[in-house]
């Protein structure tokens, strides 16, 4: 009998992702990504409401924010197959390039980059970059002539 018990300890085959996955589902939780979304794109409305934004910035925020989230979904759906990656550095840029609002939903719809600390970190950076950039052209001090004037005087 003794060696019954013996044999039978750790006979057990590792668990697939499946298994481990099943039963744990955890009940919706609060998160600071969509919330945050919520107020850059507040701020986006505000921006355009009082003329301060360029609508050419409201455009480019709605098609790299797309870009994003397909990005983000694409990311998951490749490493719950074992395929090969998107990686980080291309989410993070897409983030920093106008994405910032696809990538925030993107990583609370899909729980996807939520764990990594340093990559937490810096989506908190540069979503901080995001608020301090809108709420300029949104509350005014951010003038959207003079801003793209700079482009005109670089010509």
């Amino acid at each position: 009998m003794r060696q019954n018990s013996r044999r039978s300890l750790g006979a057990n085959p590792k668990p697939t992702r499946a298994q481990l996955r099943r039963g744990t589902e955890t009940p919706v939780r609060a998160t600071w990504r969509l919330p945050f979304a919520g107020l850059l794109a507040l701020l986006i409305v505000l921006g355009l409401a009082f003329g301060h934004l360029p609508w050419l910035f409201a455009g480019l925020y709605l098609v790299f924010g797309l870009l994003s989230f397909a990005a983000y979904a694409s990311d998951k759906r490749f490493a719950e197959s074992g395929q090969w990656r998107v990686s980080e550095v291309t989410l993070l840029g897409l983030d920093l390039c106008f994405g910032i609002l696809g990538g925030l939903v993107g990583q609370d719809v899909f729980r996807h980059k939520t764990r990594k600390s340093e990559y937490v970190v810096t989506t908190m950076l540069i979503a901080g970059v995001h608020l301090l950039w809108l709420g300029g052209f949104a509350l005014g001090p951010i003038k959207a002539e003079e801003f793209l004037g700079l482009f005109g005087a670089l010509r």
